[in-house]
């Protein structure tokens, strides 16, 4: 069943065509502290292409200090993770982390951000247990309220499909330093520790609980209305899943219709596509078992990157259903034809399989919730105009 699309740009290839004009070159009369400091300005505006050139020209000053190297490597990691190049920055992090000696105190941060941004890595690459395992070691580093709320919510989404309760543990420990000093986190900053926390609540079953987290975080974020940014958009989303699986399908349908959910022009977005399923009884996936996963698609038709949301059974079988949507493709042809920002993000919930093939079941659910949309006149929500380097600062806050 199509459970809710269109919520926040994808990382990475999904973002390529709207990305801003090459840069210009970093003047060559910059000090190495200059350099230092636009790479980070540009990091913060969230112009990662930027911040990358100003940092790969800054590796090449620093070479011969493998202190400061080691520092550049682990800053230019965390733009390459920014824009999905796993593999580029997990490389650059081997280099640098064992440059970074864990007796120097003033190396603390940084040897940080090096687990942490591995932590995010392997999230990537869908290996939940390496990335928990690195989470906590930035934990371990974290200094000040923020840093170890970041690090225990990176424990907590990647041990939600490990160990949903010590999961749940992880997020609840976020959200007591949260709220001990309410001066210091927004709204936007609550809403989203009780986003991850009820992602746990219902990855455990607890759906009644998760659905009120989602629906405080939905009052957080300004209540539903039709102008909507992304974080609105994945947070209905998720109150819409929690709804559902909780009974309240009214609820859940009211949610969906503020996603952009059934409102797919033209043509159904599955066909043309390659969209293979876990086959039943592979990868520990139970004939029984369902996941709802969320991915996005890049222009060349290739998945941009893919992530479970939901499993019907605690544990890491929602991963292996992630694997697959991994996998799947389209012709860039038929790319053209899927809005935006359907291409940006989509979730889906997806069962095993006997035989290989799309999940042909999903084009049934998709339109009936369109023509129920249209038949009542319901307005589509419109997206907040928000700036292309805000859409990829939003995506920190999000896609770990």
């Amino acid at each position: 069943m199509l459970m809710a699309m269109a919520a926040m740009p994808a990382i990475g290839h999904a973002m390529q065509d709207a990305a801003p004009a090459a840069p210009a070159p970093a003047p060559a009369t910059s000090t190495i502290q200059q350099l230092f400091e636009q790479s980070t300005q540009a990091t913060e505006a969230a112009d990662y292409p930027r911040a990358l050139e100003i940092l790969t020209a800054l590796e090449g000053r620093v070479v011969r200090n493998p202190r400061s190297l080691a520092i550049v490597r682990v800053r230019k990691a965390m733009v390459l993770a920014e824009l999905s190049r796993w593999v580029e920055a997990r490389d650059l992090l081997n280099q640098a982390a064992p440059a970074l000696p864990r007796d120097d105190a003033s190396l603390s941060t940084d040897r940080y951000r090096a687990a942490y941004t591995l932590g995010r890595v392997s999230m990537g690459d869908l290996d939940y247990v390496g990335a928990l395992a690195h989470f906590s070691a930035a934990l371990a580093e974290a200094e000040g309220p923020a840093a170890r709320i970041q690090a225990l919510l990176g424990q907590a989404q990647a041990g939600t499909f490990v160990d949903p309760a010590e999961a749940l543990k992880a997020a609840e420990a976020a959200n007591v330093i949260a709220v001990a000093d309410p001066k210091m986190f927004d709204k936007a900053s609550l809403a989203h520790i009780d986003l991850i926390r009820g992602r746990a609540l219902l990855n455990l079953g607890q759906f009644d609980p998760a659905e009120k987290l989602f629906a405080r975080a939905v009052k957080q974020q300004g209540g539903l209305t039709t102008k909507v940014d992304f974080d609105d958009l994945v947070t209905r989303s998720d109150a819409s899943i929690a709804a559902m699986l909780a009974g309240h399908r009214d609820t859940a349908r009211n949610y969906l219709v503020y996603t952009g959910a059934g409102r797919m022009p033209q043509q159904d977005f599955t066909q043309g596509a390659d969209m293979a399923l876990p086959r039943c009884g592979e990868d520990g996936v139970q004939p029984d078992d369902y996941a709802v996963v969320e991915f996005g698609i890049s222009d060349s038709g290739a998945v941009s990157y893919a992530r479970p949301v939901y499993g019907s059974r605690p544990g890491p079988s929602a991963l292996a259903f992630a694997r697959a949507v991994r996998d799947w493709s389209w012709r860039p042809d038929d790319v053209k034809n899927i809005p935006a920002l359907f291409r940006f993000v989509t979730r889906l919930e997806l069962r095993c399989s006997t035989a290989e093939g799309g999940p042909s079941m999903l084009a049934g659910p998709t339109k009936a919730l369109g023509d129920w949309l249209e038949a009542r006149r319901v307005p589509g929500p419109v997206l907040d105009n928000v700036p292309m380097t805000r859409q990829r600062a939003l995506l920190l806050q999000q896609a770990n």
